[in-house]
Parts: structure tokens; sequence; C-alpha cells
């Protein structure tokens, strides 16, 4: 048994597939939970030298990135606000980072193309994270990538994600649930 790689020992995981606006209204009563959110595998297409390659994403709704506690490598990640306001912002993975834009230490604020939405990068995430899907190699607002989703309560594909606050119990959370 190993330790998960994020900094939270208090995570919690919907078992079933959750809406964005499902999530987002559980966030907003709930007294046992926090830092609640959603993600879902996204594939994103990059035209590098003329050649389009498929790129390995999730898209990021509500404060997944606060909920797993863990600090980007350079730059920061983005929360709520970003999917609020619709900025096309992305948090790159260690290894894109490195393959694609050389490990330039100046990647924070350049902008990549993928699926036709230029996004600015905010942050880089460190070597050894990975989301929970485990192949994630950018993290998007969910708000940029799916907009038509983002008011759809049937559009139940997302993954939710979140932490107990302190001194809630899972047991205590589920019954809120």
């Amino acid at each position: 048994v190993r330790a998960l790689p994020y900094g939270n020992d208090r995570l919690v995981a919907f078992t079933s597939n959750q809406s964005l606006p499902d999530v987002t209204d559980i966030a907003r009563e709930s007294r046992t939970m926090e830092h609640l959110g959603v993600y879902a595998d996204m594939p994103f297409e990059m035209v590098d030298s003329s050649t389009p390659i498929e790129i390995k994403g999730s898209i990021v709704g509500g404060d997944v990135f606060p909920a797993l506690a863990v600090e980007p490598a350079m730059g920061r990640y983005f929360t709520h606000v970003a999917n609020e306001t619709r900025s096309p912002e992305i948090v790159l993975s260690y290894g894109f980072w490195k393959s694609h834009l050389n490990g330039d230490q100046g990647a924070i604020g350049r902008k990549i193309t993928l699926s036709g939405v230029v996004y600015e990068v905010v942050g880089v995430m460190p070597p050894a994270f990975h989301f929970p899907n485990g192949e994630s190699q950018v993290w998007v607002p969910f708000t940029v990538a799916y907009p038509e989703a983002v008011e759809a309560r049937g559009a139940h594909f997302t993954f939710g994600l979140g932490s107990l606050r302190p001194g809630a119990t899972l047991e205590q959370a589920r019954g809120e649930l």
C-alpha cells in the first residue's frame, strides 16, 4: 500500500459520475466537505510542426487542485475563479513542459493552442504529480473546454473530488449527501 501523491490525506471521491451543477450545489451547501470540484478526461489536438498530435488532458471545474493540495513546480494552478470568468488558462504536467516546451523556465505566460483554443500557461506541476486518472498531460478549465455542459445537470460524465473539512468524518459526509 502506498500513500497517494497528494498533500491532502482527507480526500473524498464520489463513487458515481457527477455533473458540474450538482457538485457546485453540494460545495455551496456542505458543512462537511470543502474544495469540491469535478474533472473528466478530454483529448486535445495540438498541431506541432504541421503534424497534429493527440494530447491527453482533463477538464477541471471547481476546486479540484486545492483539494489535492499539491503546489505547482512553477506558477500556479487555476481554481473555480478561472472557470467562473471562463479564462483560457492551462496547467501543464512536468512531462509535457519538458517535451513540448523544452523545459523553458519562461513558460509561464506562454500561449499554447489546443483544439483551436489559445490557452495561457499559468502553471507546471511537479514531476511526480499525476491526476487520479494518471494520464493527463494538461489541465484546462471546464467552462472553456466544454461550455455547453456547464449548466447541464444531466451531464453525468465527470468525477467528483474534494476534501473533508477539519473535524468532519466520512460518515458525516455520507449522511449529509
